[in-house]
């Protein structure tokens, strides 16, 4: 009987260490989230051999001497206009460090690059300006720079028109009958940007030429007009 019950013991034994040796069951835990992928944003940045839309060249004239930057939409693409505004010397420049867009944000990291002690540089008022071209839809800008600069957003908007030129006056300033508006009505006067002030009395303008021009509204000033052509030419 004794033998018996010992072997009874020694069985037992066995299946309770067979049973602590089962794996144990590991608790339901959900695997950690992926995080989601950022599609690649696609953009051009505008050099001398960009073909841009007619009075872009006028507004990026305008602009380049305001630091901050600016969205101008066109029927086709989505400028972005970065300015450094007016340095002393050239070897200053804007590059794209990091750039994204999540939920319509675009996110910009700027790199600054100032000429070193030494270096050899144009010795003249320069004005940085960095331009991209994209095609994606944009709600919000957040830039910053690896200087920690702030760009603040300029409201300047380009708008254009049309109408006949009537006269140019000794201040510079442009008088246009601006097309569709009934003749009792007084031609609109208009400022000019530096470039257009030299540009403008060289075309030789004739009174009733048919014009397009672009221009920007200002607070308690003229609108001026960055960028004029003749109609047909």
């Amino acid at each position: 009987m004794k033998i018996r019950n010992r072997g009874w013991l020694v069985l037992l034994f066995v299946v309770i260490f067979l049973a602590g040796c089962q794996q144990q069951p590991t608790p339901n835990t959900p695997e950690d989230p992926e995080e989601p992928e950022v599609p690649e944003f696609e953009y051009t940045l505008l050099d001398e051999t960009t073909p841009i839309e007619e009075g872009l060249p006028g507004l990026l004239d305008y602009v380049k001497d305001i630091p901050g930057y600016l969205i101008h939409t066109s029927e086709t693409t989505n400028y972005l206009i970065i300015n450094m505004g007016e340095k002393p010397t050239g070897g200053f420049a804007l590059e794209v460090d990091s750039i994204s867009l999540v939920g319509g944000e675009l996110g910009l990291t700027l790199k600054e690059i100032s000429p070193k002690p030494g270096d050899s540089v144009t010795e003249a008022l320069t004005y940085p300006q960095l331009v991209l071209l994209f095609n994606e839809e944009v709600t919000t800008v957040r830039i910053e720079s690896d200087q920690e600069t702030v760009y603040e957003a300029l409201e300047i908007a380009l708008k254009t028109d049309s109408g006949r030129y009537q006269s140019l006056n000794e201040d510079l300033e442009l008088q246009i009958k601006i097309s569709g508006v009934p003749d009792e009505i007084p031609a609109k006067f208009f400022a000019l940007t530096p470039l257009q002030k030299e540009i403008i009395p060289q075309m030789k303008l004739q009174k009733d030429h048919e014009v397009l021009f672009y221009y920007v509204e200002r607070i308690d000033e003229l609108p001026i007009i960055v960028e004029l052509s003749l109609m047909g030419k």
